[in-house]
């Protein structure tokens, strides 16, 4: 809505566990009201493996990823061990990890709903 989308065009699912889970209901949703193209939000560290997913599953897709780990160029102190740093490489692993599976997964031609 910050960008001017009015509200009553905005459809969020929120019973999810998984990207993958998401995208399924997400397409559950989107079907029924005769919707093939979406603007993508998420953050923009799992944009990646949310596209991925999303277009795995046949939707048109614009990403838009929020988020950021760092508005403007990290300073020198984003360098030293600290705590935001920690997280930052934790989330990458997370994601990174999270890549792999959905590869995987498609690999095998498995899905799971």
């Amino acid at each position: 809505m910050d960008m001017g989308v009015p509200g009553d065009k905005i459809i969020e699912e929120g019973s999810s566990r998984t990207t993958l889970e998401n995208a399924v209901r997400t397409l559950g949703i989107l079907e029924k009201q005769g919707y093939k193209r979406i603007i993508l939000v998420t953050d923009a560290v799992h944009m990646k493996r949310a596209l991925m997913v999303f277009e795995g599953k046949g939707m048109e897709v614009v990403p838009h990823p929020s988020g950021y780990l760092y508005e403007d160029s990290p300073g020198i102190l984003d360098w030293l061990p600290n705590r935001d740093s920690l997280e930052a490489n934790l989330r990458a692993a997370h994601e990174r990890a999270g890549l792999w599976y959905y590869k995987l997964l498609a690999s095998c031609n498995l899905s799971r709903n």
